[in-house]
């Protein structure tokens, strides 16, 4: 399901949840409450859950799922609204996920400073700042959100 297609060329699956989601307290105590929980599906994980070996009293790291773990999420409450919006944004500026430890490749601390440096160097370049260099460790420009969410006053500081 990763790279799934369809006839055309375009991706099947090709907008995701970054699981950005308001809900009024009201909502959430309607929809927690025992009535309408139960309204809401099980999702089936198939896990790999640790257990211990009665015969040799040795903890078993399974290689393979042994269990099923029974599941609900939050996005299983969205039909239960009364009302529903959703908007599109476009990733690179909106979505870096920090996963991982500072070792890993990807979803990591580094891959979110990235992101958020080329961010703001691309907001800088748009109010009519110059670099001398595309490389982000020696730009490393980083916008307080005190002075602007979204870029929309920079162009006020590179007058």
């Amino acid at each position: 399901m990763v790279h799934p297609t369809s006839p055309t060329p375009r991706l099947l699956y090709s907008l995701g949840n970054i699981c950005n989601h308001f809900m009024t307290r009201a909502f959430l105590e309607r929809v927690c409450s025992p009535d309408a929980e139960v309204q809401l599906t099980y999702h089936i994980a198939r896990k790999k859950v640790p257990y211990l070996d009665t015969a040799t009293g040795e903890m078993v790291q399974p290689t393979e799922p042994n269990a099923y773990k029974l599941e609900k999420f939050i996005f299983d409450v969205f039909r239960l609204a009364d009302r529903f919006a959703i908007w599109e944004v476009c990733r690179e500026e909106e979505f870096s996920p920090l996963k991982n430890g500072p070792n890993a490749k990807k979803d990591c601390p580094a891959t979110c400073r990235a992101a958020i440096l080329t961010l703001h160097q691309k907001w800088a370049l748009m109010a009519g700042a110059a670099f001398e260099t595309n490389d982000l460790e020696k730009n490393c420009l980083e916008i307080s959100p005190l002075v602007s969410l979204e870029g929309e006053v920079c162009g006020r500081l590179f007058d």
